[in-house]
């Protein structure tokens, strides 16, 4: 089994699910994406102050057989 990299619901209208996910045709690659249209920040302005994520899309690719995971982030 192999844990996939999934954003966490920040409480701000975030969702834990992701915006769109698909299964290649040969079912050897799972494609899933979050876009987001702001950027979220915990505690700003702090010592405790952490990105939680920035504006735009985080596209991940997992490969099945390996478990292997990429992800490209497009700024919006």
């Amino acid at each position: 089994m192999k844990s996939l990299p999934l954003i966490i619901g920040d409480g701000w209208g975030a969702s834990d699910k992701p915006d769109s996910s698909n299964l290649s045709p040969d079912k050897n690659t799972l494609y899933y994406q979050y876009v987001f249209n702001s950027r979220a920040v915990m505690d700003p302005g702090t010592t405790y102050e952490k990105v939680l994520y920035e504006k735009g899309t985080y596209r991940y690719t997992v490969d099945i057989a390996s478990g292997n995971v990429s992800m490209e982030f497009l700024a919006g």
